[in-house]
C-alpha cells in the first residue's frame, strides 16, 4: 500500500511538473499582441476596413450630432519607399455624406471629392499617408499593461484580448489617432481643451498571428470655438479597423482616368 502511494505520489509530481513546463512555454498576452502588431505592420499589401462612430453632445445648445466615418484602404509596396494605396473614406453629418478618394502612385496623390478631381504632388504635403487612419490605431501595448490580462480563445481558433488603457498612457500611445478624431469631430473650428477617459482597446489575433481586428472605444470632452461661439463638446468614440485577409496578396486597382487630374498645389486643397 506505502508503494503504491508512493507511486502515485511520484506520478502526482511528474503530472504537475510537466503541466508547469507547458505553461512555461505557452506565449505570454503581452507576445500575443504585440507579435501579431508586428507581423501586421510588416505586411508589404493590406486591405483593411475602418469604422469610427462619434455620438456628440454639445453642451448648452442641447444638440446631439452623429458623425460616422468609414473608409475601405487597399495597399501595396508598404514596405517601400513608394507605396501604392487606395483609399475610401466616407463621413457623414446630419445625414449628409461626402467620400474622398484618394489614390497614390509614384510622385503624385490623385484625389476625388464629389466632383472635383485633381492630382498633387506628395513632397509638398505635410505627412499625409493614405495608412494613417491604419496606422494611428495599430500601436504595440506595454507590457506592465497587459501583464494581468488573459486572452479568450475563441471557437474559430483566434484570439481575444481586452484592456483598459489609463489616460496619460492613451495620450502617449494613440496621439495622432486623438488628433484625427479632434479634427473630424471639430471640422472648421479651433479645439482650446480636450481630455480623453474610460478607453477599452480590444485586439483579435488570427490563428496566423496577425491582427484580424482591433477596435477602441473611449469618451471625450473638448471645447470648441467657431465664429466667436464656445462650446464644449461631450462625445462618445468608437473605432474598429478589420484586417481582411491578412497575409494575403492584395491587388490595389487605380481609379480610371486617373492620370488625366489637373495638378494643383498642396495648399489649394487645404492638404
Amino acid at each position: 500500500m506505502k508503494k503504491t502511494m508512493k507511486l502515485l505520489a511520484l506520478a502526482t509530481a511528474i503530472l504537475l511538473l510537466c503541466a508547469a513546463l507547458t505553461a512555461c512555454g505557452q506565449p505570454t498576452t503581452y507576445e500575443i499582441v504585440n507579435e501579431a502588431i508586428a507581423n501586421t505592420t510588416a505586411l508589404d499589401s493590406m486591405h483593411a476596413t475602418m469604422k469610427m462612430n462619434m455620438d456628440m453632445e454639445l453642451g448648452g445648445l442641447g444638440t446631439s450630432v452623429n458623425v460616422p466615418i468609414t473608409a475601405d484602404i487597399k495597399a501595396t509596396g508598404l514596405q517601400g519607399e513608394s507605396p501604392v494605396i487606395l483609399s475610401d473614406v466616407t463621413m457623414s453629418v446630419m445625414g449628409m455624406g461626402v467620400t474622398t478618394s484618394t489614390y497614390t502612385e509614384g510622385e503624385y496623390l490623385y484625389m476625388s471629392v464629389m466632383d472635383e478631381k485633381y492630382k498633387v504632388k506628395i513632397a509638398e504635403m505635410d505627412d499625409y499617408d493614405g495608412m494613417s487612419d491604419v496606422n494611428n490605431m495599430l500601436k504595440s501595448l506595454p507590457e506592465e499593461l497587459l501583464a494581468e490580462v488573459v486572452a479568450t480563445e475563441n471557437a474559430n481558433g483566434t484570439k481575444t484580448v481586452k484592456v483598459s488603457v489609463p489616460q496619460d498612457m492613451l495620450q502617449t500611445l494613440y496621439a495622432d489617432l486623438i488628433t484625427q478624431v479632434q479634427e473630424s469631430a471639430a471640422e472648421g473650428a479651433t479645439v482650446s481643451d480636450c481630455a480623453i477617459s474610460d478607453a477599452e482597446v480590444e485586439i483579435t489575433v488570427s490563428e496566423d498571428g496577425y491582427v484580424a481586428e482591433y477596435n477602441m472605444e473611449f469618451d471625450m470632452e473638448m471645447t470648441m470655438s467657431m465664429a466667436g461661439l464656445e462650446v464644449t463638446v461631450s462625445a462618445e468614440v468608437e473605432a474598429e479597423i478589420e484586417i481582411e485577409n491578412p497575409g494575403e496578396p492584395v491587388t490595389v486597382t487605380p481609379p480610371e482616368g486617373y492620370q488625366d487630374y489637373p495638378e494643383v498645389d498642396a495648399d489649394e486643397v487645404g492638404i
